[in-house]
């Protein structure tokens, strides 16, 4: 075996181009067979994707993925090092920056840009890996350099046309970016720094949320505001998503080759933990949710306080997915009945990504509560949704008021941690599920993606009946058999 201290960098770099060239040669296969425009959307939203969760395994210093490819590199090569050494984890970092070089070449090749690769390649893993120096008699590049607004522009409107953004996302995308002008100027991108989104992390926390919907704050500059005191500063958490769509900004302009990396990439608000700050229902929780006077005595007021927890519970679906629900999007495919959960069918659905397109199965619970015999009851009464007492809220869509019912049934209920929402039904069933399902079911399940071209080729299209097998499979071992028609009691 090769001494540790023998390890040859540039050996290492070789392997990695490589493993990303086998990796853009299967991708390129895979390409060729596609030729339809939504297809090619969903992949760039989906590759998208990956990027965030590699940058996020990066930050996180989770090396689970790294660690067996970095194995089989290190036994190709017949070096052995210790997998707690510092060789071994930078090894694992350049695995994982590798895959995202892969995903950054892929995006750009879904908008047709071939040239970006050859760039990337030389640069990140030069086939002669000798220090080259700069050519002196070359001329300098005199093109002035990219501010942030005119930067801006042109990522708000790919965002609108390229990803289909709503109203309402590109201007938080856009506020977001505009705070950190207001806060260091508008700046040259290549001029950013660490240093200064550390600034403009730190005076986020200093400032009020929702500035100008409070009279003693609207109107003022940062300067004034900083210099004011403030009874309820901006959270972690929203501080946490300024940086979020400040970064997302920067990893686009990392990709259009307008800086060579992303100075905000890791930094968050201090205190913040890291994954999610949503926790899974306990079984406990469960029961109380479940066994409350609202259920047990049928006193729920509306057929959404019935039906909402229970679907979460059974089909992981995220709250405005549910709410918005046509009777027409629960369908029968293959004798299995499923939500059809999408936004092709009018213009107040909507979809976090490309991925949440999805068709859940019903699950028996739901089934033998009588909840296709609901919608067959209120497609009786011309209803075009499920809950078509609903109202649509241009910020936060049908899911508006439940979102304030459910946060005030769980206290009800006694589930008084604030980090259980009606998110935690979504976790809860992925935990659940997970469990004894396989990771790429689950995924399909509730609409996640890995981002990569093999998994969603062949894991897209799963049969009706496999996919009810593996919702099947779900058991909370709660009898919940006393519900069965209740449903009547809350139609008018």
């Amino acid at each position: 075996m090769t001494n540790p201290q023998k390890l040859d960098p540039q050996r290492i770099t070789l392997w990695l181009r490589d493993m990303v060239e086998a990796a853009l040669q299967e991708d390129e296969q895979e390409r060729l067979t596609r030729s339809s425009l939504s297809e090619l959307e969903q992949e760039y939203d989906m590759l998208d994707h990956r990027i965030d969760d590699l940058y996020e395994k990066i930050r996180d210093q989770d090396w689970r993925q790294a660690r067996p490819i970095v194995d089989t590199m290190l036994e190709e090569l017949g070096v052995k090092i210790d997998s707690a050494s510092t060789e071994y984890l930078q090894l694992c970092r350049r695995t994982l920056q590798a895959q995202i070089h892969t995903a950054a070449i892929c995006k750009h090749r879904t908008r047709g840009n071939y040239d970006f690769e050859v760039k990337l390649l030389s640069e990140h893993y030069p086939q002669n890996t000798a220090t080259v120096l700069p050519d002196l008699d070359k001329p300098e590049n005199t093109q002035p350099p990219t501010l942030i607004t005119d930067a801006l522009a042109i990522y708000l409107n790919e965002g609108v046309k390229a990803k289909g953004w709503r109203p309402a996302t590109r201007n938080e995308y856009e506020t977001s970016i505009r705070l950190f002008i207001e806060i260091k100027g508008d700046l040259p991108l290549t001029d950013i720094t660490r240093d200064m989104v550390r600034d403009f992390r730190d005076k986020l926390g200093q400032l009020p949320p929702n500035r100008e919907k409070k009279a003693q704050y609207r109107g003022k500059s940062i300067q004034e505001l900083l210099a004011m005191p403030i009874d309820q500063p901006m959270s972690a958490r929203t501080v946490q998503k300024n940086l979020e769509r400040f970064s997302a900004f920067l990893r686009w302009a990392q990709g259009e080759n307008l800086i060579s990396n992303n100075p905000a990439e890791g930094i968050r608000p201090a205190g913040t933990p890291k994954g999610s700050t949503r926790k899974p229902f306990t079984n406990e929780d469960l029961n109380k949710l479940f066994k409350s006077k609202q259920y047990l005595q049928s006193e729920h007021k509306k057929p959404h306080h019935f039906w909402l927890p229970l679907l979460g519970l059974y089909t992981g679906a995220r709250l405005g997915e549910l709410c918005q629900l046509r009777t027409d999007d629960i369908i029968r495919e293959d004798d299995v009945w499923m939500l059809h959960i999408t936004d092709d069918n009018d213009s107040q659905q909507q979809l976090k990504t490309a991925a949440s397109r999805r068709k859940v199965p019903v699950h028996r619970v739901l089934l033998d509560l009588g909840f296709i015999d609901y919608v067959q009851a209120q497609r009786a009464r011309n209803s075009e949704r499920i809950f078509p007492e609903l109202r649509y809220y241009n910020k936060g869509g049908f899911g508006k008021k439940p979102t304030e019912w459910f946060s005030a049934y769980r206290k009800s209920c006694g589930v008084t941690d604030r980090s259980k929402v009606f998110h935690s039904f979504r976790h809860t069933l992925i935990t659940k599920l997970s469990q004894v399902a396989p990771k790429e079911h689950v995924q399909i399940i509730v609409g996640h993606s890995d981002g990569s071209v093999t998994y969603d080729h062949y894991f897209h299209g799963l049969e009706p009946k496999v996919l009810y097998d593996v919702i099947d499979k779900l058991d909370y071992a709660i009898d919940l058999s006393f519900l069965k028609d209740q449903w009547r009691t809350y139609l008018d």
